[in-house]
């Protein structure tokens, strides 16, 4: 079956992660399949970029995997017979999407669809930009296996007793070999058997009805995975939900990764996930490594150009090879933590609610802040990651999709339960604010994440919207449009002075550091709003 064939009705696509241990000599037959792949496509891009500098036309797939025969035949690259012929086959795939994504970017530049990049350095190469580049040498990699080239056992989803072996789950890969694995999940598997061709031919045909699509061998930090990508019925659905609406306000604080609120009958009641924070907690062990990293690459390259053009390459010192990998697993830890807490938070959000609800931001605006370390802080968070695990967990889960509130529809300086509006905009520093006709100091997480659980409550009139069971679940769309206008938060003109309250009105906020000021004895610091108006902020609850 092909990769790209649609999927067929009730059915979605899925994935598990194995964690495979091969032997230090499948591990260097893999690495070599790395590099037959990363040359493959080094030839590739060289034959089309020739081919453009002369003004012929680029070489399509078929052309290409003809190229690659003949690359395998040369006797300088025999290794390349090492590699399977689908991986390879592969490369010419992606170097033809690669070109594909370059004609579309340049077209919708030129229809006016996207903004024209900002101009800067030109490439060493003086190729336009969104052209294919070469691949250099890195100390991670990956390669594609079509279905037919490997095989899984797992014996918790086939209850029939282990091989002769005796091992439990292992991954059977065309040229490396049986590897075993570990995994949290049951791995599907389907009624193959080995041929003497090496192909693993019959069925890949799971027993609930899916099919095995492919999967990918990558090395990320030192460790080796193996992903499975098949496709069947959503997972089993879960229990009845305690709340109905749950509202999610992902924060880029210190403390705070993402707030919700549970409403049910009316009632809400905020929730708050800790903050890990996996950049920011390694940010400076990383920065000593690179630091590292890059005086040894100034002294490597300095030796080289001594040596002169003509002497070899001198080969990378134990050492240098350390370090990549130090830095890459860090840089592997860094995702692995982010990942997990993305998972945790959106898991327990779908178990609790039956439709969740959050604001549809514009994760690329905000990362082209140049506020300092906002953009880092929103890389930190996982914002777009975690929506989307929202959206596909909650179309697996629950049959559900979950509320978007309109990115335009202000959510932060608004109380809950009045609706009542700050004059000004709230500064990043500011978590806790004072709403004037409450009385109420608010704390600016949790505020944002009630009006929109209110917002998805009042538009549940008529029930959740159901998704469709013959949609395809397609995780990386975002084309589902914002949601109307409405609800909680509408902007109105502020309150002269509440009733019942002396003297000039309060100050709707007060600053960060305002506390920690006072108790060491100095002045608490105001905003501008106030030291213009001569206002200061009212005592809220805990504040001395």
């Amino acid at each position: 079956m092909s990769d790209d064939a649609p999927l067929p009705a009730g059915m979605v696509l899925q994935a598990v992660v194995l964690r495979i241990y091969p032997t230090k000599a499948q591990a260097a037959q893999m690495e070599r399949i790395f590099g037959a792949r990363r040359k493959v496509w080094n030839e590739l891009l060289d034959l089309q970029n020739r081919r453009t500098d002369r003004g012929e036309k680029l070489l399509g797939q078929v052309a290409l995997d003809q190229e690659i025969t003949k690359l395998k035949a040369r006797p300088d690259l025999h290794w390349l017979n090492e590699a399977p012929s689908d991986a390879l086959q592969r490369v010419s795939k992606n170097l033809c999407a690669a070109f594909k994504r370059y004609f579309d970017v340049r077209a919708k530049i030129k229809a006016g669809q996207l903004p024209r990049p900002k101009p800067k350095k030109p490439r060493k190469d003086g190729r336009p930009d969104f052209w294919p580049t070469f691949k250099p040498r890195r100390a991670d990699g990956g390669y594609y296996v079509s279905n037919t080239r490997f095989d899984v056992f797992d014996s918790r989803s086939r209850p029939e007793p282990p091989p002769a072996d005796g091992r439990p789950r292992w991954v059977d890969l065309t040229k490396i070999g049986k590897m075993p694995f570990r995994s949290g999940r049951a791995a599907p598997m389907g009624e193959q058997k080995k041929g003497e061709d090496g192909k693993f031919h019959g069925s890949f045909f799971l027993p609930h009805g899916g099919t095995v699509r492919n999967g990918t061998v990558r090395l990320r930090g030192g460790k080796w995975y193996f992903v499975m990508q098949f496709t069947g019925p959503p997972p089993r659905r879960l229990g009845q939900p305690s709340v109905d609406v749950i509202g999610l306000d992902v924060g880029t604080g210190e403390d705070t990764f993402v707030v919700r609120s549970d409403t049910r009958d009316g009632e809400t009641a905020t929730i708050r996930h800790k903050a890990r924070k996996p950049f920011k907690n390694a940010e400076r062990r990383l920065a000593r490594l690179q630091r590292k990293h890059r005086k040894r690459s100034v002294r490597e390259r300095a030796e080289r150009e001594a040596a002169g053009p003509d002497a070899p390459k001198p080969r990378r010192s134990n050492r240098g090879r350390h370090l990549d990998r130090q830095i890459a697993r860090l840089h592997a830890r860094i995702a692995n933590v982010r990942r997990d807490c993305q998972h945790v938070a959106s898991a327990r959000v779908i178990a609790k609610a039956e439709q969740p609800a959050y604001q549809d931001m514009s994760v690329k605006a905000m990362m082209r802040s140049r506020r300092r370390g906002k953009a880092k802080s929103t890389a930190d968070a996982g914002m777009g990651e975690l929506h989307r695990q929202v959206e596909y967990k909650a179309e697996w889960y629950r049959g559900v999709e979950p509320h978007k509130v309109d990115r335009w529809h202000r959510t932060s300086g608004v109380c809950p339960s009045s609706g009542w509006v700050t004059p000004v905009k709230l500064d990043e520093k500011i978590r806790r604010w004072f709403c004037e006709p409450c009385g109420v100091w608010h704390d600016r997480d949790e505020a944002a994440a009630k009006v929109i659980a209110k917002a998805a409550a009042s538009s549940r009139e008529v029930g959740p919207v159901r998704s469709d069971p013959t949609k395809r679940v397609e995780i990386l769309n975002r084309g589902l449009g914002d949601q109307e206008r409405g609800g909680v938060g509408e902007a109105r003109s502020p309150r002269a002075v509440p009733e019942g309250i002396g003297g000039e009105p309060p100050h709707p906020f007060v600053p960060v550091g305002a506390r920690r000021r006072r108790r060491r004895g100095g002045p608490a610091a105001q905003p501008e709003a106030d030291l213009a108006s001569g206002l200061s902020p009212p005592p809220g609850p805990g504040l001395p």
